[in-house]
């Protein structure tokens, strides 16, 4: 499962703390292997195919007040776009949702 965090705000922080502390339970009890290819906030983004370290971005997070200073992976003047122009380019393949849990 490919995850594009866009807003690291309280409830982005939390989301990636319970996946970071609990991924190892959703991959054993759901098959569930949720990866953050990208997390957005104000200062820019960082960006992994293979995903980003959920416990590194939170620290990246606190101490540089940016994910954009993720070492090798952040990139800087990236901003979010609004959800209104996701919807309108939202396929049968690609979904957009602002927050699903469970």
């Amino acid at each position: 499962m490919r995850i594009i965090l866009a807003g690291f705000g309280v409830v982005g922080r939390s989301l990636l703390e319970i996946i970071g502390e609990r991924g190892g339970e959703l991959r054993r009890l759901y098959g569930l292997n949720p990866r953050f290819v990208a997390i957005v906030d104000r200062g820019g983004a960082a960006v992994s195919e293979q995903g980003l370290e959920p416990l590194q971005a939170l620290q990246v997070k606190k101490l540089k007040k940016t994910v954009a200073e993720y070492p090798e992976l952040g990139r800087k003047g990236l901003g979010a776009v609004s959800y209104t122009h996701l919807r309108a380019h939202e396929t049968s393949l690609h979904l957009v949702c602002r927050l699903l849990l469970e």
